[in-house]
C-alpha cells in the first residue's frame, strides 16, 4: 500500500512539474536593433533603454556597427533595475563637411520575456551643438 501511496505522490508531483515548466515564461536575451542611420558632422547618436516591467531587473548592453557589420563601439553591460533607464552615447564623429557615417545599433537584453518584453528602447540623433533632435528611431525585434 505504501508503495502505490509514493508512487502516486510521485506520478502527481512530475505531472505538476511538466506543467509548470511548459507554462512558465523563459527568461531569454532580445536582441533588438535599429534600421540603418547616418551621421553627419556635429551629430551623435543616444540608445535609451527603460526598464518598465521586469521586477528583477534586466542586462543591457549595445553595440554600434557600420554598413559592413564592423564594430564601432560598445558599451558595458548594465544592469538596469525596475522603473530606471540607461542611456549609450556614440558621437560626434570626426566627419568633414558634406561626409556621412552609415550605421546602425544593435541592443542585447537579458531577463526579460520575448512574451510580455517589459523594457522600451528608442534611439535619438541630434544636434551637439544645439541638442536638436533629427531622428528618433524605434528597435526591431529580432
Amino acid at each position: 500500500m505504501k508503495r502505490i501511496a509514493m508512487m502516486i505522490a510521485v506520478a502527481i508531483a512530475t505531472i505538476w512539474t511538466i506543467r509548470g515548466a511548459s507554462t512558465a515564461e523563459a527568461v531569454i536575451a532580445i536582441i533588438s536593433q535599429t534600421g540603418m542611420f547616418s551621421l553627419v558632422q556635429g551629430q551623435a547618436t543616444s540608445a535609451h533603454v527603460v526598464n518598465t516591467g521586469e521586477q528583477h531587473g534586466i542586462i543591457v548592453d549595445w553595440r554600434v556597427l557600420d554598413s559592413a557589420g564592423n564594430i564601432l563601439a560598445q558599451s558595458d553591460r548594465r544592469r538596469v533595475e525596475l522603473g530606471q533607464a540607461w542611456s549609450f552615447d556614440f558621437g560626434p564623429l570626426g566627419l568633414a563637411e558634406g561626409q556621412r557615417m552609415a550605421m546602425r545599433v544593435e541592443l542585447m537584453v537579458e531577463g526579460a520575456s520575448r512574451n510580455h518584453p517589459g523594457f522600451i528602447a528608442t534611439q535619438e540623433v541630434y544636434n551637439t551643438a544645439g541638442g536638436k533632435t533629427h531622428v528618433f528611431l524605434p528597435y526591431i525585434e529580432q
